[in-house]
Parts: C-alpha cells; sequence; structure tokens
C-alpha cells in the first residue's frame, strides 16, 4: 500500500505535467500532505494489527500451555494424596513448585506482550538474599557435562523474586546453549554500595560484531548456531532488569568469553512505586 501510495503521487503530477495542468505551489503541497497523511493512517493500522496478532499469539500460546500444567498439577496432587513414601511425597512437591515456576513464567510472558509500549513490568517486590536465589537456580540446572559454579556474597535486597529467578535461569539456558561445550559457567553476585551485580560467564566464541545491535531483539537468534526457542530470552532479561531501576551489559572476546552483567539497586521498592 505504502508503495501503491508514492506511485500514485508520482503518476499524478507526471499526468498533470503532459497534460500541460499548471498545479500552484500550494495546490501541489496539498496534494502531498493528504498522500503523507494517508500514508501514516497506513504506517499506523499496520501497526495496530501487527500488536492485535502478537497479543493473540500470547493469548493462544499462554491458554495451550496452561491447560496441561493444569492437567498436571492435579495429578501430582493426586499421588501425594494416595501415596505415604516420602521419597514419593517429595518428588511430587518438587514437580508442583516447578509447575508453580512455569505458570509465573507464563505470566511474566504475558506481561511483557501487554506491556510492550510500556518501559517497565509489573513487579512483586519482596525481600530475599539474592545469592540464595542464584543457588536456587544454579542446583536445578546443573549437569555433570556443563558444572555451574556460583561465588560471591549473601546480598539481601528487594526485588521480584520471580521475575529474577527466570532471568538467571534466561542467562545461564543461553550460556549453554552458545558456550564451549564442556566447560563451567560462572555465576559472581556482589554488593557495591547500594547496587548489586551478578554476572552470568561462559566460555566459547565470542558474540559476532555484527549480531550485538540485536542481541535483546525480540525472536532474534544467531545464525550460525543451531538452537531450538523463542528468542524471547535476552529481551526479556533486559525488560526486567530495566524494570528493577537496573542495567545490562555484555562483554564478548575470544579470549575472556562471554560474560552478561546486571547492576540494580539493592532495594527497589521506591523506584518501582514511582514508576
Amino acid at each position: 500500500l505504502l508503495q501503491e501510495l508514492q506511485l500514485f503521487r508520482q503518476a499524478l503530477f507526471e499526468v498533470a505535467d503532459d497534460h500541460k495542468l499548471i498545479l500552484e505551489h500550494r495546490h501541489r503541497s496539498l496534494i502531498g500532505r493528504s498522500i503523507d497523511c494517508a500514508t501514516l493512517d497506513a504506517i499506523n493500522a499496520f501497526a495496530i494489527a501487527q500488536r492485535e496478532v502478537s497479543e493473540t499469539f500470547i493469548l493462544s500460546l499462554s491458554h495451550d500451555l496452561r491447560n496441561p500444567l493444569n492437567v498436571a498439577n492435579a495429578s501430582a496432587q493426586l499421588i501425594q494424596l494416595k501415596s505415604a513414601d516420602a521419597g514419593v511425597l517429595t518428588l511430587t512437591q518438587r514437580i508442583r513448585t516447578k509447575l508453580h515456576d512455569i505458570d509465573a513464567m507464563i505470566g511474566t510472558l504475558l506481561d511483557a506482550a501487554f506491556l510492550k509500549g510500556r518501559k517497565k513490568l509489573r513487579l512483586n517486590i519482596v525481600q530475599f538474599d539474592m545469592k540464595e536465589l542464584v543457588d536456587e537456580v544454579r542446583i536445578d540446572m546443573n549437569s555433570p557435562d556443563r558444572p555451574i559454579i556460583s561465588t560471591g556474597e549473601s546480598v539481601l535486597g528487594y526485588w521480584c523474586f520471580h521475575s529474577m529467578k527466570r532471568v538467571f535461569e534466561n542467562l545461564i539456558s543461553n550460556a549453554q546453549k552458545y558456550g564451549r561445550a564442556n566447560t563451567p559457567i560462572r555465576l559472581y553476585v556482589e554488593r557495591i554500595d547500594n547496587l548489586i551485580a551478578v554476572e552470568v560467564h561462559n566460555e566459547g566464541s565470542p558474540i559476532p560484531e555484527h549480531e550485538r545491535h540485536l542481541l535483546f531483539s525480540t525472536y532474534h537468534r544467531f545464525e550460525d548456531v543451531c538452537v531450538t526457542g523463542w528468542g524471547l530470552g535476552l529481551p526479556f532479561v533486559r525488560l526486567v532488569t530495566e524494570s528493577h531501576g537496573g542495567t545490562i551489559t555484555v562483554n564478548s572476546t575470544e579470549l575472556d568469553g562471554t560474560t552478561f552483567r546486571i547492576s540494580m539497586p539493592v532495594d527497589c521498592r521506591s523506584y518501582v512505586s514511582a514508576s
């Protein structure tokens, strides 16, 4: 449509010139502004349609994901009721915990979709130790061939627990996909005055220079690496970090590997309440 509008502009003036039709400057300006307004209307309509398609996709995906989750959770509850074995009860509780985590992930995905035009997510701020959260994610995602090592200090502060947990899961998953096989993934937590910094490091080839400006773009994945996924991880990481009043940076070289560093306030309650 945009191309047709531009062709219409060009054809209109060419036909007018061919027929010796004299158009004053104000007439040409009026025609040009009218076509520009039609072009802008077309762009706005396309943007609205694209947003509706995106929101419908997220809604359908969330609905489809939550149905089997509810069935799995109900089944786990029935196992708990029918079994007295301590080991079985421990495993079923772990299953229910992970199902709850997945449901929270779906909620953050919905937030990311419907708050796309805003700069921050809605956050449920609670007090917890960030190092303990990092260790919890490390234990959940650790594997013999890709050990995850966490170091640093205990930092008690106020953040959104479920959002930050998803952030670390995304960064570790990213390191597992793109990092060199059979090398450790390293996590580091430190407090610097009123800020907390968390680093996730992996060995391996650096992020290609021509890819870095797209690193946090939705649905983008590196072309030269065969991995699966939606490409939502890093954009979500940045959205959560910025919603906490923080920043995320990446350093990636052949010699040092790749390090994502998150820095944000230790107490973001006032920042979030002011947003």
